[in-house]
This record gives C-alpha cells, structure tokens and sequence, in this order.
C-alpha cells in the first residue's frame, strides 16, 4: 500500500513540475515577444508614424505638393 501512494506522490510531483516548467517557458517565449516587439516597433515606428500621417492628409482630400 506504501509503494502505491508513493508512486502516486511522486507522479503528481513530476507532473506540478512539468507544468511549472511548461508556465516558464511560455513566459520566457512571450518575453522575448515583447522586447522583439519593442525593439522592431523603435526602428518602424518613425516611419510608421509618417505614413499614417501622410494617410490622414491624404483621407480629406489635402495633398501636399
């Protein structure tokens, strides 16, 4: 009877692990998202912005020359 609720103990152990191992890895993976995010969005961002500017002019009707 010990040998079973052993066995059981340290399968549910393993398994709380793998799901804490599986949550880290998903946050590490959506961290890298966001700094990769960031990091695209600094170098687009400028030219991002002038277009949809430029867009906004163009919408009404006023071209510039």
């Amino acid at each position: 009877m010990t040998t079973l609720s052993t066995s059981r103990f340290y399968r549910a152990k393993t398994a709380l692990r793998q799901r804490g191992q599986n949550m880290s890895e998903y946050i590490i993976i959506a961290s890298l998202i966001v700094v990769v995010s960031i990091g695209v969005f600094g170098i687009f961002g400028l030219m991002t912005r002038h277009q949809v500017a430029s867009m906004a002019l163009e919408i009404p009707g006023n071209k510039k020359c």
